[in-house]
């Protein structure tokens, strides 16, 4: 087996001790799916005087061969603002206004397979249970991080589903992985 040093030279180093020195370089997942397969979205949502328990925000994986990974979910409001995060579980589209994810890799022609939904209410949501519980801050800002843990399959759909009044901002992040 040839190990090539930095140089490229067949030669690496080793310690004293006979153990092979490496080098590693390290960035976030995002990074290298943007660049290798240009697969990083956004997708923003909008909404002047939220009404409780109204859904603001509704994305679903369309792929067949993908699952979306929920990266963060950014919220900023005029007042507090309480929201909840929860799956939904319909069969039937609900209504609402389309939105369309913005890749986050400008070289990439790759559209997210993904049905999107807010900027006011959707509606025709069947609740399948919550995943978190927030609250934004006067004229502030809450970042949720799902740590790669939020992940939705073939068909499985999120929501956003307002708490409490405000206008707000939505901005959900997301990449896909293949299956």
């Amino acid at each position: 087996m040839r190990l090539d040093g930095p140089d490229g030279n067949g030669e690496v180093k080793v310690t004293h001790e006979q153990k092979l020195t490496t080098e590693a370089e390290t960035a976030p997942r995002d990074y290298f799916v943007s660049k290798d397969h240009g697969q990083v979205y956004t997708v923003q949502s909008e909404d002047a005087a939220t009404a409780a328990d109204e859904e603001t925000l509704y994305l679903k994986n369309t792929s067949t061969d993908k699952t979306i990974i929920i990266d963060d979910i950014i919220c900023a409001a005029d007042a507090e603002y309480r929201f909840r995060v929860k799956f939904v579980t319909n069969t039937s589209a609900p209504s609402g206004t389309a939105l369309i994810p913005t890749n986050l890799n400008r070289t990439s022609s790759h559209a997210a397979e993904a049905t999107c939904q807010g900027d006011g209410a959707v509606s025709n949501l069947i609740d399948g249970g919550d995943i978190a519980l927030a609250t934004c801050p006067v004229a502030g800002t809450v970042v949720l991080q799902f740590e790669e843990a939020l992940r939705l399959g073939q068909n499985d759909a999120i929501a956003i589903e307002s708490e409490s009044i405000a206008n707000v901002a939505l901005t959900v992040e997301f990449h896909f992985e293949e299956d």
